[in-house]
């Protein structure tokens, strides 16, 4: 907010000069310079034009208007009526063109704001590259001494307000922040997929695969059918990769978000089961695990882990609380704190 606090412009008929508080003065002048729309600010750039900039200052090429900063349709008002007013000797549109031209413009900026009020575009840009940002230093830095049902649901809503935006509010977006924008949702999809992969042990994963493929195909076809009925401009370049990589995208989503819905269950417990614990890592690399259990009952098998309790002896004999899934699927913890006697314990 300081640095919103010092700005200020002057705006007058012939052009703007604003005083930044990082740069200095600029002055743009509107017979020679011009306004482009940018991501989610409005750019005043130098123009081709008129005197050489670097013959003036030779400081700047472009300046962009904070989001925040008021009376930006003010700046574009005086820079069309400047237009109107100017004679272009060699200006090659008949006056009826040019004022067309002029019209198409002003429709452009208020489209323009009006996709951006309240900043709100800008504001879903930056929490769908944020949500992304901490799910990939989670997992990366805190997944493995700290995950429970409530990081996981957190994660879960942030994920799925991400798609929401991508997926209904797209066409509100530039081309290049949109291209950002799928880059983000992408990556975490993935990344939430695989904290429910690597953090939750399940008795059956083949049945979230199973059926995170059957909500991926029926909510890629929602979606084919929306964009054939309602974004008909778009129906005509989609092609069929789009929608094989929406359908990936899709079920991956729907893979981790049944094993959400799978945890919710109020914590009830299926029982304990009895296993031994191994040392065979010697080197970890990241991603690894450390330790490996090998339950007595042959439906879970073995699965990789990480019991700090059992870190100075090479074999122990151990009690993992098993919870009972909404679903129907028991599942328990991978990952587990020192003094997570809750969840685990020795047998002495």
């Amino acid at each position: 907010m300081l640095y919103i606090y010092r700005w200020k412009a002057i705006l007058t008929a012939e052009g703007i000069t604003i005083y930044d508080p990082w740069m200095g003065q600029l002055s743009f002048n509107w017979d020679t310079d011009v306004i482009i729309l940018g991501n989610f600010n409005l750019e005043l750039m130098e123009g081709r034009y008129g005197l050489l900039r670097a013959a003036l200052d030779g400081q700047y090429t472009g300046y962009k208007i904070s989001n925040w900063v008021v009376g930006q349709p003010a700046i574009v008002d005086s820079n069309l009526a400047f237009l109107r007013q100017k004679s272009f000797k060699n200006l090659k549109l008949s006056s009826k063109e040019f004022a067309a031209t002029l019209e198409s413009s002003q429709q452009h900026y208020s489209d323009f704001f009006e996709t951006n009020r309240w900043n709100l575009a800008f504001l879903a840009y930056w929490f769908c590259r944020i949500v992304t940002i901490m799910l990939i230093a989670y997992i990366f830095i805190l997944d493995i001494f700290y995950f429970n049902t409530a990081v996981v649901l957190f994660f879960c809503i942030a994920v799925t307000l991400q798609l929401v935006m991508v997926l209904q509010y797209w066409n509100r977006f530039p081309r290049g922040a949109l291209k950002r924008l799928f880059l983000s949702a992408g990556i975490s999809i993935i990344a939430f997929a695989y904290l429910m992969f690597d953090d939750v042990h399940l008795l059956d994963e083949l049945f979230f695969v199973k059926w995170g493929a059957v909500l991926g195909l029926a909510m890629t076809l929602l979606i084919w059918v929306f964009i054939q009925l309602y974004r008909k401009f778009a129906a005509n370049y989609l092609k069929g990769i789009f929608y094989s990589i929406l359908f990936i995208f899709l079920s991956l989503y729907s893979i981790a978000f049944l094993k959400v819905g799978n945890m919710l269950n109020l914590g009830k417990v299926e029982g304990w089961e009895i296993g031994t614990v191994y040392n065979p890592q010697i080197i970890i690399l990241p991603g690894m695990d450390p330790h490996k259990i090998v339950l007595d009952n042959p439906q879970w098998g073995s699965r990789n882990m990480m019991l700090p309790l059992v870190r100075s002896v090479s074999e122990a004999r151990v009690e993992v609380k098993v919870f009972e899934g909404r679903l129907g699927i028991p599942w328990f913890y991978k990952n587990y704190a020192k003094d997570d006697v809750d969840n685990i314990r020795l047998i002495k």
